[in-house]
């Protein structure tokens, strides 16, 4: 058998990613008929011909099986503890320092003295060092995913399974239990604190970025027309980062009189400072061992292969936490590997031996689009929307950013120095200005990018991935298979990018709320948005932000607020200003600078009725807090419980934005309440209501 790890390691992987949707039971039982079905079948004479379908299936049935024990064994052993006031003392690994005196804590130690976890804790600011010993006492709940962020699988893959956030008790006794990871977040430290010295905010925020994977200094926009143009993935270091710095440091050590061993240990150790330096992160581990195994087949006289490299790899990171199988970090960077390694060689060759030589320019192209086919799929499990210019964005950037990246670890590795850095520091400066302003022109081309919030995406991904199966089974050809592969997934991209310019004969209705009463309403059609937050709709304003860029909007023409608060309506300053706001409507002239970002400002006095005419809708807003929506022929009311509204009779949807249950004395079809998620009549954090003419289609997220 051929690649014997690169089908073992598969194989095991997507045991792992099969079982990680089922329940633990359905997950072994799986498992186990997998792993046992060709052991009975091994009595056969066919056994021989189908060996390599064998192993596949153990090694398949081996990832369910093994996904599943650590569930029972490890997991659920820890989140025994969910909604218990418990008491825990361990070493601090991870520690971010938030506004308002507040800190993010990651915390390794012993529950109740009994049980080995990791925790994240939000509390108090205690000023810690990584390495130090902590002690709290507090409530601790399993981390739970809302429509804004998938917190849960985030932090699983992180082995941190529990949350203690607002303890009653935060103690630290300082120590150094970590002592290599706090001399090298020191370092890191201090070089960022040199930088201040030849770079811009702006300038260095791209750096930190690029060599250790810090974006907290990028603006969120900056951030969004980066990702936009297509080199969000070097804003996330991984394995080209490592890459590039391997091949630097083996190119130098070439010149030295030493022998090949020397020179291998010499390249992987600043290889595993630069994975502590950069946090860590799956893709950069992933990338790591790739490395060590390429490099370090001559050692052995033996033939590096990359689907091998990457069946290890795949192995060697999930044996520590299966659950790494659903981290974005992880699934973006086995793809990216795919696409480059497999996919694009095999599609070149295919066109080069039936229509004619590539050169080296458009060989860059195939692979970027290649890899960018490949990555498409799973972009959409983690992401809103995916850069459709990435083949052509990364000619134009991508050197320009392996440049910042070469100058970044040239100042490290020199630790600053005056006469050194300066100059490196000048060129890196040059090239973030001009990476952001190429970024800002590519990126902001409504054609730059892909929404995938769209509700049939899944379906053409299906449809592709059927496609490449049937072809993979009937041809049995890797080559065409491959160029199977590129051209699927590149149709279907082409598709859901050519959707959201299809006239639409429907108006959709977007009902948020977090389940403590806070809710909005988006009401939109495949272009132009409008937002009206009911109640403390502030704290749905994430919601709406991640709404409104999965389904490509990128202009809010009216945003109004039925909540006399500027802290509600500041909260839709910081996630609006973005969108291009046209017309913002607010109660009492005091609010009106929360929303200076908008075009036109109108303020309106909270007594009486006040009506605003739109091309899809006609809102009222009463003085009780109450709402009446028109849309094509349908009525929504919505009411915060505490009057009766002056309207009466019969609507289509009524919501009650404040109680746990809607008044039985308004008449609706459809009823929700917006506050609790034990009501009968709750819907979700995101309800969508497509509005026709004569009918109502409801769907829940």
């Amino acid at each position: 058998m051929v690649r014997k790890m690169a089908y073992i390691g598969f194989s095991y992987m997507f045991g792992l990613f099969f079982a990680s949707f089922f329940y633990c039971k359905l997950a072994l039982a799986a498992g186990a008929v997998y792993a046992c079905l060709p052991i009975l079948l091994w009595c056969l004479p066919i056994r021989k011909k189908y060996v390599t379908v064998f192993v596949c299936c153990i090694c398949f049935g081996f990832g369910n099986i093994y996904y599943a024990s650590y569930e029972i064994l490890v997991y659920q052993n820890a989140v025994k503890y969910n909604g218990y006031t418990v008491e825990m003392i361990g070493t601090l690994e991870e520690y971010d320092y938030q506004a308002s005196d507040m800190a993010v804590y990651v915390v390794n130690g012993l529950i109740n003295g009994e049980t080995k976890v990791k925790v994240q804790c939000y509390g108090a600011d205690r000023s810690c060092e990584i390495g130090d010993v902590i002690y709290i006492k507090g409530k601790a709940s399993v981390p739970k995913s809302s429509y804004a962020f998938d917190s849960e699988w985030y932090l699983k893959a992180k082995e941190i399974y529990l949350d203690m956030s607002y303890p009653d008790e935060i103690k630290v006794f300082y120590d150094n239990k970590l002592p290599v990871k706090w001399t090298l977040m020191h370092f890191r430290d201090s070089i960022y604190d040199k930088m201040d010295k030849y770079l811009s905010t702006d300038e260095k925020s791209i750096v930190k970025a690029m060599l250790f994977g810090d974006k907290s200094g990028i603006e969120d926009e900056t951030k969004t027309l980066l990702y936009r143009a297509g080199i969000g993935h070097m804003m996330a270091v991984s394995g080209t980062h490592l890459s590039v710095i391997c091949s630097i440091i083996w190119f130098l050590l070439s010149f030295l009189p030493i022998n090949t061993y020397v020179r291998f240990i010499c390249m992987i150790i600043p290889a595993c400072i630069f994975v502590v330096l950069s946090g860590s992160s799956v893709s950069v581990i992933r990338s790591a061992i790739m490395i060590a195994l390429v490099y370090g087949a001559n050692l052995f006289n033996r033939r590096a292969d990359w689907s091998n490299s990457l069946g290890i790899s795949g192995i060697l990171l999930t044996a520590g936490c299966p659950f790494v199988i659903r981290d974005a970090s992880f699934l973006l960077s086995m793809a990216g590997v795919v696409g480059i390694c497999g996919v694009a060689p095999a599609v070149i060759e295919f066109i080069e031996k039936k229509y004619m030589h590539i050169y080296f320019f458009g060989r860059s192209v195939v692979t970027s689009i290649c890899a960018s086919a490949v990555i498409f799929p799973v972009s959409c499990l983690f992401f809103d929307e995916v850069s459709v210019i990435t083949p052509i964005s990364n000619l134009i950037l991508l050197p320009l950013c392996t440049v910042i990246l070469v100058c970044g670890v040239f100042f490290t590795a020199v630790n600053g120095i005056a006469f050194i850095g300066y100059p490196i520091m000048k060129v890196c400066g040059l090239c973030c200005r001009l990476v952001k302003a190429l970024s800002e022109l590519l990126g902001g081309f409504e054609l730059a990018y892909v929404p995938i919030g769209y509700d049939f995406v899944k379906w053409m991904i299906i449809l592709s991935a059927s496609v490449i199966i049937s072809a993979l089974a009937v041809i049995k050809n890797w080559k065409i298979v491959a160029l199977t592969t590129a051209v699927s997934f590149s149709l279907c991209t082409v598709v859901v990018a050519s959707y959201r310019f299809i006239p639409k004969n429907y108006v959709n209705m977007v009902l948020f709320c977090d389940g403590k009463g806070a809710s909005s309403i988006v009401i939109h059609d495949h272009r132009d948005a409008s937002v009206i937050d009911l109640h403390r709709g502030g704290n749905t304003a994430e919601y709406i932000d991640k709404y409104l860029t999965s389904v490509g909007i990128d202009r809010v023409e009216f945003f109004s607020s039925v909540c006399d608060t500027n802290v509600s309506i500041g909260y839709f300053r910081y996630r609006l200003s973005p969108y291009n706001v046209g017309t913002a409507v607010v109660p009492g002239e005091e609010n009106d600078t929360c929303v200076d970002y908008a075009q036109n400002i109108i303020t309106y006095e909270t007594d009486g009725v006040n009506t605003f005419e739109m091309d899809d809708f006609t809102l009222n807003i009463e003085d009780n807090n109450t709402v009446l929506l028109k849309i094509k022929n349908t009525e929504i009311l919505a009411y915060d419980g505490t009057k009766e509204p002056y309207y009466t009779g019969d609507y289509d949807i009524i919501i009650d934005y404040t109680r746990d249950s809607v008044s039985e004395n308004l008449n609706g079809d459809i009823k929700i309440s917006a506050k609790s998620p034990e009501s009968e009549y709750f819907m979700g954090e995101c309800t969508v209501f497509k509005i026709y003419d004569n009918k109502i289609r409801m769907e829940v997220r």
